[in-house]
């Protein structure tokens, strides 16, 4: 959904860390009754973007056009955001490149392929990912993917659940219904079960997941 501000736009000097201090750094003050609502539950909205005014393009000489961050789950409290950070190697990371869209510069792309449920690959075509990359969006709260892709993983998951007659408190306990994404690079990306559910209130869960007729 796309959504509007009203506003003006203002410059300061704002100190990221002790040793990251952004000059003339662009930012807005904007207002929308519409939302009243939901701009009384939040002080800002910080953008991570590759848009002009985004902390991280305005700033990518100072942070060495690198940041990492960790949001913290419905059930916990751990967060973090490093900017400048060089990522360091280890066994328990994975790495997949970002891809650039030009038809959508201002978003991180990656080389999404496919998806496995349990051990079972899903009969995807590969025309369904070939377009212009998989949109990485952290303030999506639902995964969208395209109608092939999504109906097959319906499908798929739908046939564990009914094989297994279980609820959705035994689903921490069934391997066989974990969803995975798969990169071009042979990366492997096995969703935690908050990342396939979604509480909807009243012991009711719905998969994380719709379809939609937009590439990407």
């Amino acid at each position: 959904m796309r959504r509007g501000c009203n506003g003006f736009l203002s410059n300061e000097i704002l100190k990221l860390m002790p040793s990251i201090m952004l000059k003339d750094f662009m930012f807005g003050c904007g207002s929308r009754p519409g939302d009243r609502d939901l701009l009384d539950q939040i002080v800002a909205v910080m953008s991570l973007g590759r848009g002009s005014l985004s902390i991280t393009s305005q700033g990518y000489r100072s942070i060495n056009s690198s940041f990492s961050y960790c949001l913290p789950s419905l059930y916990g409290n751990a967060r973090f955001l490093l900017f400048g950070a060089q990522p360091e190697e280890s066994g328990l990371v994975q790495f997949t490149p970002m891809l650039h869209n030009p038809t959508a510069p201002s978003y991180y792309f990656v080389d999404l392929i496919g998806l496995r449920v349990g051990r079972k690959m899903l009969p995807i075509p590969a025309s369904v990912f070939k377009d212009v990359g998989t949109i990485l969006d952290s303030g999506t709260v639902v995964t969208y993917l395209p109608e092939a892709a999504y109906h097959a993983l319906r499908s798929e998951f739908d046939a564990w659940v009914r094989r297994y007659a279980v609820s959705v408190s035994d689903f921490a306990n069934l391997e066989t219904c974990y969803v995975a994404l798969l990169f071009g690079d042979g990366v492997t990306l096995e969703l935690p079960l908050t990342g396939i559910l979604y509480y909807i209130g009243s012991s009711k869960y719905c998969l994380a997941f719709a379809a939609t007729k937009e590439s990407g």
